[in-house]
């Protein structure tokens, strides 16, 4: 059987040499198949050659037998077949694709398997070539016999290929030979597996039908769409459709797999039977379509059940369909190949059903981005092309008759002659200024009634002018005042333009340089202008150092302010009067003109020199008032300054009243006065000096220090109780002499009452005769306060404590220590308080007490001098 097989390869390959033309694509297309009504038959084939080489392929064919294997089971006899050519996946065997090719021979497909090591990678169409050597030439080793599959159809064939086979069989269409006739129809992959991206020529044009169909699964993880056939189609230069089957894997796609392919693939949701069915309802239409000329099975094949958008529950679909040839078209022809905006052309082109039959679609024809509508009359597809939408050119156009994505098309050359343009009359001014440019566009030159960018060749000055220089670029001329720069004037340039692809003219332009009223130019630098300070004004004439171009006269406009000068001008002469005592250095700026151009900016440096200046005193600050007890601090800025100098400060002399010293010398002296406690009146005992490197000045500081009232200060000094009363002799001190107090008794913060007497100056002596209070506690707080009308303050409160018995209230017999009684003495104490009293107010004057009884019903106090309190008590 296998020598049966080699002299059917020597049938098959040499029609493939031998029939058909060139690129054309047969008519006689076999009979599509309504139903499965064959049974598989297969059978090894193995091809050798005289090196010693073998190559075994896998046959499968329609059968008629009814065995349960069809291993060598007869071909059905006169059988017009279409072939496929299958390339498996890398490392496969031959027989991982019997379903694939049971399914084909069912529907009266013959098919033949190769292993992927049987294709050059480098070149993959060596597959075909190879085995047409081996037919074409023979060897030793072959002998021919009967030819039992010379009834299929050689015109109609087509490859397919799973995985690496996919992007072999792929690659093996693109490079199909020119000089070889029948070339492969079809082609489908399974998961292509894309070795290396291949850069395609998207202009190539590809046997009819060209158009593809690659199924994939989604949960393929060996060769993922995203990584494989999506970018290996990106440049494929004819139709195509990718498939992508939701829950397909890689694997499923052959008769078995290893348990490590199945580690490195998806995990389906399809069964094995579902993913191959799923395949093989496309595929098998796919074929009708391509090799049995069945316009339609267009919709199946690419899932088009429901329209001409592609839909399915059971994948979803990237495709590109714009380079499909569905139909058998003749040459494109023009009823006139030149024509002009004004004219137009007729392209005509025969269509017929690639059968041969009367086509239905629409007609269009697209040139360089010109689109026009045509009609489908009979088999004659026409356009009427416009002139004025085309631009002017030769262009590359097509014809394209389509009913939805079943389409095909026809190219054509068609030339669009250009319109002369035209020149502007008047022609155009370029005008700009002395040293100055000009720019013009050509679209000012001319116009082109084709609305093409008008572009500038070339461009010349005539007259030879040395002022000017030109250049240009694109469509932009440039003119430019270079040499003489006060030259100005006229002059001419002529041009030369083109529009579109062979338009061409000569302009003149004219070009004006006007003259311009140039402003004033500094000739030279001022030099400083120099001074003494407090010198007074200083005076410059500008005139010698700025030139007008055109000789016109040049005057001041304007002087920066600066507040270290008055600047006044008149002409060209400035006066410049520094400020009292500034010296230094500054910039004046001048702004000057002739009156009508923008002015410039001058620059004038001064330098004034500094001279010592007399030190300034101002003696009327050496008189200071401070209030008693305070503290001042005053800048000795105040008192004296020097403009030139760092002062220096010292006090000299003491005082009992104020303390008075320096803190920090120059700008930042500070004299700080301190007065001493409860001390005030005028004190002029200290001097205070100042002093600069050139001379010096004291003077006797007269510090007033006005009094300021004193809050007073009580002291409880003993206590005497007796039967209804407690006798306290007391102190208050209170620097002031003259001050009037009301008094305070309180027992246990409640009011009480009693009689006063006092004498003394800053501290005086108090003796009180206070009333027992009535009802009363064991024990009780006695407080004494005084209220300071000059101050308008009480004092602070002065308390004892004072404990209650029964003994003590009555005469008592308990004597001291040297034998008196306890009554004895308190009587003796107060007669002692008294007469001190009464002698005190002999000799000092009297003092106004007054007595406070806020607990009494009568609210008037009572104002007793000590000695009459002193004597009514005895």
């Amino acid at each position: 059987m296998r020598r049966l097989l080699v002299l059917f390869l020597v049938g098959v390959l040499t029609s493939l040499s031998f029939n058909g033309v060139l690129g054309e694509e047969d008519q006689n297309f076999p009979p599509a198949n309504a139903s499965s009504d064959f049974s598989y038959g297969y059978t090894n084939v193995l091809i050798e050659y005289a090196d010693g080489k073998t190559n075994e392929l896998l046959a499968g064919y329609p059968s008629n037998h009814s065995e349960e294997d069809g291993l060598d089971a007869p071909i059905v006899d006169n059988l017009d077949a279409p072939m496929i050519f299958f390339i498996g996946d890398e490392s496969e065997s031959i027989e991982q694709y019997q379903w694939l090719q049971a399914s084909l021979a069912q529907n009266g497909i013959i098919s033949f398997v190769v292993q992927s090591a049987f294709i050059g990678e480098e070149n993959p169409s060596d597959m075909l070539l190879l085995a047409r050597n081996a037919i074409a030439f023979g060897n030793d080793t072959s002998e021919l016999g009967e030819g039992m599959f010379l009834d299929c159809n050689f015109f109609h064939w087509g490859v397919g290929g799973h995985g690496l086979g996919a992007y072999l069989a792929a690659e093996s269409l693109y490079n199909w030979p020119n000089e070889y006739a029948s070339p492969p129809r079809a082609l489908f992959g399974l998961g292509l597996e894309m070795v290396s991206q291949q850069e395609h020529n998207i202009s190539m044009i590809l046997p009819r039908p060209s158009v593809a169909l690659f199924i994939t699964g989604t949960v393929d993880e060996i060769t993922p769409a995203d990584e494989h056939v999506e970018p290996y189609l990106e440049n494929w230069p004819g139709g195509w459709q990718v498939v992508h089957a939701f829950g397909a894997n890689h694997i499923q796609y052959q008769e078995s797999s290893t348990f490590f392919e199945g580690l490195v693939d998806g995990d389906p949701t399809m069964t094995v039977e579902e993913q191959r069915q799923h395949a093989m309802h496309r595929l098998l239409p796919y074929i009708n379509l391509t090799l049995r000329g069945d316009d339609t099975a267009w919709f199946q094949a690419f899932s088009r059940e429901n329209g001409d958008v592609p839909s399915s529950t059971e994948a979803y679909y990237d495709e590109d369909l714009n380079k499909t040839r569905l139909y058998r078209l003749d040459e494109a022809y023009l009823s006139h190949s030149a024509i002009g905006i004004e004219n137009s052309s007729t392209v005509s082109m025969n269509v017929t059903t690639r059968a041969g039959g009367m086509a239905e679609g629409n007609v269009t024809c697209h040139v360089d981005g010109a689109n026009f509508s045509g009609i489908l009359s009979g088999y004659e597809s026409t356009c009427i092309l416009e002139g004025q939408a085309i631009s002017p050119g030769i262009h590359s156009g097509y014809i394209k008759i389509s009913d939805g994505s079943f389409s095909d098309w026809q190219t054509f050359t068609i030339i669009r002659e250009s319109t002369p343009m035209s020149a502007f009359d008047p022609a155009p001014v370029l005008i700009f200024s002395q040293r100055g440019s000009g720019t013009m566009e050509s679209s000012e030159m001319a116009v082109d009634p084709d609305g093409e960018n008008i572009q500038i060749l070339n461009a010349t000055l005539l007259g030879n002018l040395s002022q000017l220089s030109l250049s240009y670029q694109d469509e932009n001329l440039t003119i430019s005042h270079v040499q003489d720069e006060q030259w100005f004037g006229f002059a001419n340039a002529s041009v030369h333009l083109r529009a579109g692809w062979n338009d061409e003219l000569n302009v003149t332009i004219q070009i004006e340089v006007r003259d311009v009223n140039d402003p004033l130019q500094q000739v030279q630098p001022v030099p400083p202008l120099t001074g003494t300070e407090d010198q007074g004004p200083l005076v410059i004439d500008l005139k010698d150092y700025v030139e007008d171009p055109e000789g016109a006269a040049s005057v001041i406009d304007e002087v920066m302010e600066n507040p270290d000068f008055e600047m006044n001008f008149d002409g060209t002469i400035l006066t410049i009067t520094p400020s009292d005592n500034w010296n230094g250095a500054a910039i004046i700026e001048v702004m000057m003109s002739d009156a009508v151009t923008e002015p410039i900016s001058i620059e004038i440096p001064v330098q004034v020199q500094s001279m010592d200046d007399a030190m300034i005193v101002n003696q009327s600050a050496w008189n200071l008032t401070m209030d008693e007890d305070a503290g001042i601090s005053i800048s000795l800025n105040d008192f004296a300054y020097d403009i030139d100098n760092e002062l220096t400060w010292r006090v000299n002399g003491n005082s009992q009243n104020v303390i008075i010293d320096v803190y920090g010398q120059g700008d930042n002296a500070t004299l700080r006065l301190t007065g001493v406690e409860n001390k005030f009146g005028l004190d002029s005992n200290i001097t205070l000096n100042v002093s600069s490197p050139l001379e010096s000045y004291q003077y006797h500081l007269q510090v007033m220090i006005q009094p300021q009232p004193d809050v007073p200060e009580i002291t409880i000094l003993t206590t005497t109780l007796q039967e209804s009363r407690i006798d306290v002799l007391w102190t208050i001190m209170d620097p002031d002499l003259d001050d009037t107090y009301s008094f305070r008794i309180l027992w246990d913060h409640e009011n009480g009452t009693g009689t006063h007497a006092c004498t003394g100056d800053d501290e005086k002596t108090c003796a009180s005769a206070i009333d027992l209070p009535s009802p009363r506690n064991d024990t009780m707080t006695l407080s004494i306060l005084v209220w300071d009308e000059a101050v308008n303050a009480w004092s602070n409160e002065a308390k004892v404590d004072v404990t209650f018995s029964g003994e003590l209230l009555q005469p008592s017999t308990q004597t001291t220590s040297d034998g008196l009684t306890t009554t004895l003495f308190y009587l003796s104490g107060v007669v002692i308080i008294l007469l001190i009293l009464v002698f005190f107010s002999i000799r000092k004057k009297e003092l106004e007490i007054i007595e406070n009884n806020e607990t009494n019903d009568a609210d008037e106090s009572q104002n007793i001098g000590l000695l009459e309190r002193a004597r009514a008590k005895s």
